[in-house]
């Protein structure tokens, strides 16, 4: 009978252990993997709520409390929506410069009931997260040409479109603005301005022609949403066209009160063009041409 007894004791030894092991292995798995995921998301959202246009006229780093508790929320909840809910969120002492954020989770674990006790434990991570960031060049001798200066002037060529309707023997765009690529809208890129413009020529596939279409309301700021015609083909295009000004587009640059081109209002645009040619084709709807922007801008490069 003993040995009964004792056997029986023996196998509520083991289920009471099996279920300790799993109770301390579920609380091991939730910590770790909220640890990770509260620190790789506080970066994100902290990169994400930085104030870009505080930080070109100031130099200095700042977020934007609101953006920063809104994109940290969403992070959040798509990357737990497959591992549970009940989790809570705390934050404590947000300050937007220097950035600097305060962060408490916590998530309960699941109901265990050992010996008829209940068991549930709270599992809370904290995290305290200062946002900052190294130049390439902050440190340098005073004999370097970075000296007080940690920007490395560089360009960039971007290729745009132009498809004006056709008036007369005449096309053209008068004082039109135009958008910097969206690469150099950045918060370590500074002085971006029109170094050179490129005439390329007509647009002679339907192709080419079509990627025109697509990135007009993205090139443009003054095109109306809708307002492009999709429908267009190249046999609508005029076969030969003769630019004017020595065959060259004029460009404006707003922020060097580069002020060349009337008609242009830099209280709204910063970047502005121009370019008007002759044609024999007078059947067709309009001129399609291509020409290459050269872009000057100054960035800031962080240690690698």
């Amino acid at each position: 009978m003993k040995w009964s007894f004792l056997t029986l004791g023996i196998i509520i030894l083991g289920i009471t252990g099996v279920g300790i092991i799993l109770f301390f292995q579920q609380i091991t798995t939730s910590n770790e993997r909220d640890y990770y995921l509260l620190k790789e998301i506080t970066e994100a959202s902290m990169i994400d709520a930085i104030d870009i246009s505080y930080y070109r006229q100031t130099g200095d780093l700042k977020i934007i409390t609101e953006k920063f508790v809104e994109n940290f929320t969403r992070r959040f909840a798509e990357s737990t929506i497959l591992v549970g809910s009940g989790y809570t969120i705390n934050f404590y002492d947000i300050i937007e410069t220097p950035p600097k954020v305060s962060i408490e989770v916590r998530n309960s674990t699941n109901d265990y009931r050992l010996n008829g006790e209940q068991l549930d434990y709270n599992v809370v991570n904290k995290l305290d997260a200062i946002l900052e960031y190294y130049g390439k060049y902050t440190d340098v001798s005073s004999t370097d040409s970075h000296y007080n200066n940690p920007y490395t002037k560089k360009t960039m060529t971007t290729t745009y479109y132009s498809i004006p309707s056709l008036v007369g023997n005449n096309a053209g765009v008068d004082s039109k603005p135009i958008n910097m690529p969206d690469e150099l809208n950045r918060s370590n890129i500074r002085n971006v301005i029109i170094k050179d413009i490129k005439y390329r020529g007509l647009i002679t596939t339907q192709t080419e022609l079509n990627i025109a279409l697509l990135k007009r309301e993205i090139d443009y700021p003054d095109i109306e949403v809708n307002s492009t015609n999709y429908l267009l083909s190249l046999n609508d295009m005029v076969g030969n066209l003769t630019l004017k000004n020595n065959n060259k587009i004029l460009f404006e640059n707003c922020l060097q009160n580069d002020e060349k081109l009337t008609g242009s209002d830099c209280s709204k645009y910063d970047y502005w063009i121009k370019w008007s040619g002759t044609t024999t084709d007078t059947s067709k709807k309009a001129a399609a041409i291509k020409f290459d922007i050269t872009w000057s801008y100054e960035e800031y490069e962080y240690v690698s």
